[in-house]
């Protein structure tokens, strides 16, 4: 048996999501995507939807069970009646009423195992008595619960049907003055636990006033619960669907009110079935449809450059270049994310022009030069740089300009055999790292033969740079040296009227947010990779692959 969820799409359509019972499906999505108002039509489509909201009220107007049968009954209409109206996803006049409602139903449920033991007991029969004794009541299960979910409580009830809390079998104390963080989890619990059988359970934000640690252990030991239930949860946190392999997800990207239709969604799912790491997973749960994978960190060149350059992409940094081809095949070669566009950035290193074509054919394109920091000090950004430098301090640019290159070669020509040193090393590696053998290499008539004389590629190699130098041909230098490896980039910074490194980069930054010259050029570097982005974004490439 299932439940039919229908989301009506942007392309005027209407695509239906069937959810067994037993199964979870997480709606991910930025704020303004839609998810309050598509878990409202969820639980207005479903009448056996209940919703279990974590930013609603979740303090006790007292810890006893005070409300009658008919009174519940009662505010139980009232409910109902008022979650039908539209205003009802921003809005409840019910707010304070909705916890002890909770409470009362947990009472009950609790009682209700206690009279059918007791019935069997005066029925004489031992059995049945025996079976239901063992039966855990919702009051042990939350207990059970709360304590593997790191929250050190124990709830009980007194005879007065008082709820009570205790920690370390200290004094019990009213279930009011728990944190917010325990009386949510409580009220998580209890509200799944005393649901009706073949409900869909809608849980809105679990983690507003749960910790990490907390979310994750309670929702996936609570749902394991109930097998007679289908969930629906909708959340910020990209690291919870990790936690229940077998749930599905629903990616948000949009929503729109079109007059004649009502709302529409852009969006995309997740297949529960995913054969990569739990770390690509995390990034495809928390961008956006084009994903860019780039060396280094969150704080680093490659992330703020790349950022900047495709706004439109999520950029997601990766410690190496290894790690930033396999994460692009790895999503790339999984038929599940046929929605997803993927591409990758890494430095050029010495890579050769074959390994280069071949990457691009792979969606990853190499910085046209050794590292990143060379785009940053390109002569043509030196020379945007210093023509704002100059507007600036009221100074003539043409002399700042033509300091930074006198000064920037003058500090490559001092670091010449360091920097030649290290082209050397990285080209033979290259070349060893070429030869090694595969296994239809390997036969008795194989054999692998390389000479390399290091002397000769020493001396190849700083002829090279000493007439890149005498030419002044300081984009030649970027292509083959890591010049952050010199004084260069220090120099650069200092002669432009600069007093670091970093602040010229930042200003390089800043320039690219608002200047279209500038973003255009540097664009330019990379072919046709904006391009590429820009026809994946577009609404016909929406069913090709990445």
């Amino acid at each position: 048996m299932s439940i039919k969820l229908s989301i009506p799409n942007t392309k005027n359509a209407r695509e239906e999501i069937f959810l067994n019972f037993g199964d979870t499906i997480f709606i991910l999505g930025a704020n303004g995507t839609g998810k309050s108002a598509l878990i409202h039509k969820f639980r207005l489509e479903n009448r056996n939807a209940k919703l279990i909201s974590a930013h609603r009220q979740i303090w006790f107007q007292d810890d006893t069970n005070s409300l009658s049968l008919s009174r519940k009954r009662q505010i139980e209409n009232m409910i109902s009646v008022f979650d039908s109206h539209p205003d009802a996803r921003w809005k409840d006049n019910h707010a304070g009423e909705r916890p002890n409602l909770v409470i009362f139903d947990l009472i009950s449920k609790i009682n209700t195992l206690s009279r059918e033991i007791a019935d069997a007991v005066r029925q004489k029969n031992c059995g049945l008595a025996k079976k239901l004794s063992e039966t855990p009541s919702p009051l042990d299960i939350i207990n059970d619960l709360l304590r593997l979910s790191n929250i050190p409580i124990k709830i009980s009830i007194d005879d007065n049907e008082a709820v009570n809390a205790s920690k370390k079998n200290g004094p019990k104390y009213s279930i009011s003055q728990l944190s917010d963080g325990e009386r949510s989890a409580l009220l998580i619990a209890a509200n799944v636990l005393t649901a009706p059988k073949n409900s869909l359970l809608i849980i809105d934000e679990p983690e507003r006033h749960l910790h990490r640690s907390i979310t994750s252990p309670l929702l996936t030991q609570l749902f394991a619960q109930r097998d007679d239930c289908a969930f629906i949860v909708s959340t910020h946190d990209v690291t919870l669907p990790l936690d229940s392999p077998r749930a599905r997800t629903i990616l948000l990207r949009e929503c729109n009110f079109v007059p004649s239709a009502g709302q529409t969604w852009d969006f995309d799912l997740v297949p529960d079935s995913l054969h990569i790491d739990d770390s690509l997973k995390r990034d495809i749960l928390g961008g956006r449809q084009i994903l860019l994978f780039v060396e280094g960190n969150e704080g680093s060149l490659d992330k703020l450059l790349y950022s900047r350059l495709f706004p439109q992409v999520s950029v997601i940094p990766k410690s190496t270049c290894g790690d930033v081809e396999r994460a692009v095949r790895g999503i790339r070669g999984a038929k599940e994310f046929h929605w997803l566009h993927v591409f990758g950035i890494v430095d050029k290193d010495q890579r050769s022009d074959e390994d280069i074509r071949r990457l691009k054919e792979e969606n990853i394109y190499a910085v046209p030069f050794v590292s990143v920091e060379a785009i940053f000090y390109h002569p043509e950004i030196q020379t945007q740089m210093a023509r704002q430098q100059g507007e600036s301090l009221d100074m003539n640019w043409e002399e700042l300009l033509e300091k930074a290159k006198t000064d920037s070669i003058l500090a490559v020509t001092n670091n010449g055999d360091h920097l030649v040193k290290g082209a050397v090393e990285a080209r033979i590696r290259s070349m060893l790292m070429a030869k090694l053998p595969t296994r239809k290499d390997v036969t008795e008539d194989g054999k692998i033969e390389l000479e390399i004389s290091f002397k000769k590629e020493i001396v190849k190699e700083k002829g090279k740079l000493e007439e890149l130098c005498k030419n002044q041909n300081f984009e030649g230098i970027l292509e083959s040296y890591p010049i952050r490896e010199s004084a260069a980039l220090d120099k650069i910074a200092q002669a432009l009227r600069y007093q670091r490194r970093k602040d010229y980069e930042s200003a390089v930054l800043a320039r690219l947010s608002k200047d279209e010259e500038t973003l255009s050029f540097v664009r330019s570097l990379f072919g046709d990779l904006a391009s590429q982005m820009e026809s994946a974004a577009s609404p016909a490439s929406a069913t090709s692959s990445s």
